[in-house]
């Protein structure tokens, strides 16, 4: 489905509703500060992140969050990186009983259990950073084999939604030009 017509055709019908009724679109919530990775250009790194002076929610109050979001409402997760979340499968299948869902992560944690969890409950859309090709890249996030790990990854997707006949979820890859990818 074209994201434009979506918009345009919630906008529409928001308007309908009136101004007291109104609600965004879109939600995105950083769900941990917590990574996996220590890249250096990153402020959210492993070593030298600055932990949050709060607790991160629990899994029942990211519950409570998203029961009190208009339902169908886009929700995406984010945050240092989301799979370092311990209950991130629950809060998954959860979610997508009345939302559409994107997650954003840097890829290198995308086991069997994350991605069969992500392609059978039709995880809308799945966005991995790469910001490079193969030893660029893995220079660039201090972390040799890391692009291959991805590949890896992806391929262990799609075998999973080609086993499920799903077409979801849709991949998206973010990019950030380095000077170690640039060529």
């Amino acid at each position: 489905i074209d994201g434009d017509v979506i918009t345009k055709s919630y906008g529409a019908l928001n308007r309908k509703l009136g101004r007291f009724k109104r609600m965004p679109l879109g939600y995105f919530f950083y769900i941990t500060d917590t990574c996996n990775l220590d890249c250096d250009y990153c402020w959210q790194r492993a070593e030298n992140s600055v932990p949050n002076v709060r607790p991160e929610l629990s899994l029942d109050e990211w519950l409570k969050v998203t029961d009190s979001l208009p339902r169908f409402s886009y929700v995406g997760l984010t945050g240092g990186e989301v799979t370092t979340f311990k209950e991130l499968n629950t809060l998954v299948k959860y979610i997508k009983q009345s939302h559409l869902l994107t997650i954003n992560t840097n890829g290198l944690s995308l086991d069997y259990g994350h991605l069969s969890t992500f392609v059978s409950s039709s995880l809308n859309n799945l966005s991995i950073s790469m910001d490079g090709f193969a030893d660029g890249f893995d220079r660039a996030r201090d972390c040799p084999g890391l692009f291959d790990k991805i590949v890896e990854n992806i391929h262990l997707l799609n075998q999973l939604k080609l086993e499920l006949n799903k077409k979801t979820p849709a991949l998206t890859i973010k990019a950030v030009i380095l000077d170690e990818c640039v060529d």
